[in-house]
């Protein structure tokens, strides 16, 4: 006989789980609202921080229901260990109050400025700063400006720099300026020229921020020295960040959907990795022009020398503005000396003033002749031209950002581009082609020259008049004034020099300005 098999052991029945009903994960920290519903504690407190809506019977939720939740959780932690535990600390209300408080304004802005496309910002607690600073010891004290004091830290062996506000009873304008830093800061950290943000502490009155740190301090530590100094950089060295800044600055105006001018561009605003690499720094005072407007009006800011002489006029802003602020910085790039004392020197006047290039250009150039700065001839006075037009009294009149960056990138890079070897190729012109005429481009070239010349490629140069004279007679019926600027981009974008043609980025938004063109049909 086989021996009696051995009893199968019967599972204990599972007992019920609970899910939440927004995030259906585990109901292990459960928590209610005054109206009696249970969510997960992330779910119900990013609801209140959002100041939204109950998931269920859709009650708002205001910092009453705060309350609530926080009396429910002391109630259990009170039943299960001591009467004590549900009376918390005054201060710990207090840092969780200012978490509550600045995490709402926090979310309104990143809603406000950036919709949906917001980045994740990391949160440090009180205490873990104040571990990393060794209590904001004065030892690791690096620059004290008001309202903030700058501190170097260590968090997990990695060097930090910590921002911290230091004002008591802080007014709503710098805790919205600190908030305005940080969603700003998040959005831009991606560009390698930007100070990256690597998180904020919303448990102070004011928000305090952790940036990475820089350990070669900020760009005025390395100009403002005599040339025999170890922190001397040299004119190759100062090109080069020169034209990162631009880029950075170009990034902000053009990155997304609504340009953002920083309005502090100086030299104590850009910082310096261990590589050398430009960092752009501090955008509490940034702003961004709302979308179908050219400028926005708001309270001067700034640096006496630095801002832009329309903005002090009008107090209005457009990416111009910081055109200026990075024209004044290419000055002191370009001579080692501070903007004051360049006004000083040139207007012979110890007051506050700008530089510009109107009355007293002349005396600027005859400064630089004896104060610039050694280096190779031709990208001193090519940089020092470009200078000249960044600074100029009729904002019209200034360089787009985004052509200052490109100028600089080919002066730094010695590039000449010899015009009969440059061509831009069938699938790129393609695109230009079907823009305005509907018609492919191999047709188009045929019709244009008569023959295919070469690979059928479009050139615009001693046969633009052609091209001109074909699109008056084979282009699309719509607006007039928009099919214009759009054959011109087009015309731009098929120049024979690479340099003349226009980047991706300058061609969508130029393309976004010509949809907003009034429209008069044909």
């Amino acid at each position: 006989m086989n021996p009696p098999e051995p009893p199968q052991s019967v599972p204990p029945p599972k007992e019920p789980t609970f899910s939440c009903p927004v995030c259906m994960g585990p109901l292990a920290e459960e928590m209610s609202t005054k109206c009696g519903h249970i969510f997960c504690k992330n779910c119900i407190k990013a609801a209140i921080v959002a100041q939204s809506k109950c998931p269920t019977c859709r009650r708002k939720l205001t910092m009453k229901d705060t309350i609530r939740v926080e009396f429910l959780r002391d109630l259990v932690s009170w039943s299960s260990n001591s009467m004590w535990s549900c009376f918390r600390l005054p201060k710990e209300r207090e840092e969780e109050r200012h978490f509550l408080e600045n995490g709402a304004l926090l979310l309104e802005e990143l809603i406000k400025s950036f919709g949906c496309r917001s980045n994740p910002i990391p949160s440090f607690s009180k205490k873990e700063l104040e571990r990393a600073t060794n209590n904001y010891h004065q030892n690791g004290l690096l620059r004290q400006n008001f309202p903030y004091t700058l501190y170097k830290g260590t968090y997990e062996d990695r060097p930090i720099l910590v921002k911290k506000f230091v004002r008591e009873d802080a007014p709503k304008r710098d805790i919205g300026e600190c908030i305005n830093e940080v969603a700003v800061a998040s959005q831009m950290s991606k560009h390698k020229n930007v100070l990256k943000l690597l998180g904020c502490c919303l448990e102070t009155e004011i928000p305090t921020l952790v940036f990475e740190f820089p350990p070669n301090g900020c760009l005025s530590d390395h100009i403002f020295v005599e040339e025999l100094s170890p922190s001397y950089l040299s004119w190759e060295s100062r090109l080069r960040i020169a034209t990162e800044i631009a880029d950075a600055v170009a990034y902000l105006h053009n990155g997304t959907s609504k340009p953002i001018i920083h309005r502090f561009i100086h030299s104590h605003t850009i910082l310096l990795d261990q590589h050398w690499i430009a960092k752009l720094f501090e955008f509490g005072f940034s702003i961004s022009i709302p979308l179908g407007q050219t400028y926005i009006e708001a309270d001067l800011v700034g640096t006496c020398g630095y801002t832009d002489p329309e903005s002090l006029h009008t107090r209005r802003y457009t990416e111009k503005s910081d055109v200026y602020n990075f024209g004044v910085v290419l000055f002191e790039i370009l001579t080692g000396k501070m903007v004051s004392k360049i006004v000083q020197e040139v207007n012979g006047v110890t007051n506050c003033d700008f530089l510009s290039a109107g009355d007293n250009e002349d005396d600027i150039r005859e400064y630089l002749k004896i104060n610039i700065v050694k280096g190779n001839t031709e990208q001193l006075m090519a940089c020092t031209e470009l200078a000249f037009r960044c600074i100029k009294m009729n904002p019209e009149e200034r360089p787009l950002m985004m052509e200052a960056a490109k100028e600089l990138r080919s002066l730094a890079h010695g590039k000449s581009w010899p015009l009969s070897f440059l061509f831009l190729d069938f699938h790129s012109s393609e695109s230009c082609a079907l823009l305005v005429t509907s018609k492919k481009v191999y047709d188009l070239v045929i019709e244009v020259y008569g023959e295919v010349e070469n690979s059928g490629y479009i050139l615009v140069d001693d046969d633009e008049k052609d091209i001109r004279l074909y699109l008056k007679t084979n282009i699309v019926r719509g607006n007039t004034e928009q099919l214009m600027a759009c054959a011109e981009l087009a015309i731009r974008c098929v120049k024979m020099n690479p340099e003349e043609r226009p980047s991706m980025m300058e061609a969508t938004k130029e393309l976004r300005r010509i949809r907003r063109l009034q429209h008069d049909s044909l």
